[in-house]
């Protein structure tokens, strides 16, 4: 095997839906996904490779002309790799690709690395392990079969810090539509941003989350419109309602979602046939964190169990309790369903009040700073709140429900809840978070420029510059920075 040819990858193969996510401490790690099969050459040649005896592997290095690391899949221990899943639906048999996850550590903050994802067959892959351990390297640009448009690149975040800066962008309730992609475009745009979090109902494979309807080759067309941002911005997902997808057969939920992501997971997924919405599914995907610059993200899942003796809340309680506000003062989390909810849609539903009932005071307790949700596809910028009472002790929440799903939406109530500062239906677009420093954050609501805009908020300050209009401006401020 010769790793400056890397004629053991051959020309068949061909890494496609490329995705990245960070793992516990993003600024050492990340996790690059990738699903695999034959490319339309070698099928025409009867030449197919056999994917399911592969192993993926990525070069890594801060030089495009020569990348100095190979990292293997299967080297942590809870994200288990290759997987692939089938499932039975209204739509028919399924079965997905292989999906790859290779998470590569030990890796410097605020740096740019380029990679090249391969797949070799396993003989091959303990020869060039040997011959890696001499000679260390791919030289890219002289390596017959790299193609230079397949090296990517990504940059880690900085040091897990107070003071460090950092922006996301942050929406739910995305889909495959055309302004789901303007979205993606605009987030792609603004080269600042440095992750991208997404509060569920990610693909819209299944319309209708108590049966098993998903069609699954929506998600195959999610991740190849999304790739170009996916592969460049780490993705942090939360499971939404629209995650659930139910087997005709077997009753397992949540197989897409567990396949095709790998978050920074506390251990293996552990889930069985349940009832919509609140099902026997913890740990993998479901719920997680990870420290990001100056943050301390925690994403939940509405839909598993939430009350005091549940897995989830066990672990949410530790979590608050050993995070290092002097280190990360930040305090954001994430999740699907929410706590309050000013439009018409999915206001009150069960997945919203039984998780506030157990949460909450958990959020109050330990004094967390921000929480997004979608689930609603629409926007709202609420107060500090406890309790359903304005007070600048209490979390500030925001639905980010305008990814990209079709808004059929209105208000509750004509006249805005007191704990109501901004809302708006009828937006397409993301909610942008600066993290400038430990005490103060700007944050953004940027409307897709080319959708329509109507005047039903109660108030707007519109941008007239670029991709986008900013609908919504606010200097947030971190009460508990230590």
């Amino acid at each position: 095997v010769d790793p400056f040819s890397i004629d053991t990858i051959g020309d068949c193969f061909t890494p496609k839906q490329i995705h990245l996510s960070v793992g516990k401490n993003a600024s050492n790690s990340m996790t690059v996904s990738f699903s695999a099969s034959s490319n339309e050459s070698c099928n025409q040649k009867n030449d197919a490779l056999d994917v399911s005896g592969r192993t993926a592997a990525v070069f890594i290095g801060t030089d495009p002309q020569l990348l100095t690391r190979l990292v293997f899949e299967k080297e942590n221990k809870i994200i288990s790799s290759p997987k692939t899943y089938s499932a039975w639906s209204t739509h028919g048999y399924y079965e997905s690709d292989f999906i790859h996850h290779v998470e590569i550590t030990e890796l410097k903050p605020s740096t740019e690395y380029f990679y090249y994802c391969v797949l070799l067959d396993n003989d091959n892959a303990n020869s060039l392990t040997v011959q890696l351990s001499t000679f260390r390297r791919l030289r890219t640009a002289t390596a017959s079969n790299v193609d230079p448009s397949n090296i990517l690149s990504f940059r880690t975040a900085p040091n897990t810090s107070k003071n460090s800066s950092v922006k996301f962008a942050i929406m739910g309730d995305m889909g495959t539509s055309h302004r789901a992609v303007k979205t993606a475009n605009n987030i792609a745009a603004d080269r600042s941003i440095d992750a991208v979090l997404l509060v569920g109902d990610i693909a819209y494979a299944n319309q209708d989350p108590s049966s098993c309807t998903t069609n699954h080759t929506v998600w195959d067309e999610w991740f190849t419109k999304m790739e170009f941002l996916l592969k460049a911005k780490p993705l942090q997902t939360s499971p939404g309602n629209h995650e659930n997808e139910v087997d005709c057969v077997s009753g397992e939920v949540f197989a897409s979602y567990e396949t095709r992501f790998a978050m920074p997971q506390i251990k293996e997924v552990e889930r069985s046939p349940s009832e919509y919405p609140f099902y026997e599914y913890d740990y993998g995907n479901a719920y997680y964190s990870y420290s990001y610059g100056p943050a301390y993200v925690i994403s939940l899942s509405s839909y598993s169990s939430s009350e005091a003796n549940s897995k989830q809340n066990t672990w949410l309680r530790k979590e608050l309790n050993s995070i290092d506000r002097v280190v990360t003062p930040w305090v954001i989390v994430v999740f699907h369903a929410p706590f309050y909810n000013t439009f018409n849609w999915h206001h009150g539903e069960s997945e919203e009040t039984v998780m506030q009932d157990d949460f909450e005071h958990l959020f109050v307790e330990f004094h967390v700073s921000l929480v997004f949700n979608g689930h609603t596809h629409a926007y709202m910028r609420g107060n500090n709140i406890i309790f359903g009472e304005h007070n600048a002790s209490g979390p500030q929440y925001f639905i980010v429900g305008c990814g990209g799903g079709t808004s059929e939406n209105g208000f509750w109530s004509r006249k805005p809840e007191k704990w109501v500062l901004f809302r708006k239906y009828e937006v397409y677009g993301y909610g942008m978070l600066h993290i400038v420093n430990s005490t103060h954050a700007v944050w953004e609501l940027r409307n897709n420029r080319d959708e329509d805009f109507t005047e039903d908020s109660e108030s707007m300050d519109v941008s007239t510059e670029g991709l986008y209009r900013v609908l919504d401006q606010s200097i947030l401020h971190n009460s508990f920075a230590v």
